[in-house]
């Protein structure tokens, strides 16, 4: 980060994972820590999306887990160089305790509402579209309702149920990506259902396709987004959102 003070990057935030039994060991100076990385971003030009807790620390004590999350957010939820919060990213990716999920869902907002943080709060669940048949009529499905269209979408090893009251309960919708972008585009619009703004907390390029398909679809569908990668730095300078208008 020091590196990219004063540079010409195109980044205007980072995404950063945290780790919870660093801070449980020494608390304090983790929060020093914390402050440092806030500091050097800043310096770059950048804001900072905190990634609080993944599937590594399900098997912890859910009031250990609120008390951290608590802790974090009374600390630094006024802090302006701090973007957002994802409390949870890619939850049940690779647990598939759905009980404790839904229970964590609930307890870990409640956590974080409860220090009157600024930065929007949200999780990322474990969420992807499934193989769409050569002649599936994406556009004639994409119909309103509760459930409607969530049926070609897959959720790791969590359900439905954990998707849909994760998305209900955040500030931004998100979701990690390394889906084509036909495939992203359908996740999208069923994400644009809630009304909220979209972000891809993870983006990791399909091998596959080229980025600038995916950067096609984030433009037009308005969704910020955080690359788990290499792009080329004037595609990231050019990037705009298209403006969203009917005739008149």
């Amino acid at each position: 980060l020091s590196a990219l003070a004063g540079t010409d990057s195109p980044y205007n935030s980072m995404s950063v994972a945290l780790d919870f039994r660093t801070y449980y060991r020494q608390k304090e100076g983790y929060m020093v820590e914390v402050d440092s990385l806030l500091k050097m971003a800043d310096e770059a030009g950048m804001t900072v999306l905190f990634q609080l807790l993944t599937d590594t620390y399900m098997t912890i004590s859910s009031s250990m887990l609120q008390a951290y999350v608590s802790d974090m957010l009374t600390r630094f939820g006024q802090d302006g160089r701090v973007l957002a919060w994802d409390l949870y990213n890619n939850i049940c990716s690779t647990s598939s305790n759905t009980t404790k999920a839904l229970q964590l869902v609930d307890d870990l907002f409640a956590a974080a509402r409860a220090t009157g943080a600024e930065q929007p709060i949200f999780m990322t669940p474990c969420v992807s579209t499934n193989t769409l048949g050569d002649d599936y009529d994406a556009v004639a499905h994409l119909v309103h309702g509760v459930y409607a269209g969530f049926d070609h979408l897959g959720f790791g090893k969590g359900n439905i149920s954990l998707c849909y009251k994760i998305w209900c309960e955040s500030d931004l919708i998100a979701y990690a990506s390394s889906q084509k972008s036909d495939h992203l585009g359908w996740l999208n619009a069923q994400a644009n259902k809630f009304g909220r703004p979209l972000v891809c907390a993870t983006w990791r390029p399909a091998a596959s396709e080229g980025a600038s398909a995916v950067m096609e679809v984030f433009s037009d569908m308005h969704v910020s987004w955080f690359v788990n990668g290499t792009l080329d730095d004037e595609a990231v300078r050019s990037f705009r959102y298209r403006p969203v208008s009917t005739e008149h």
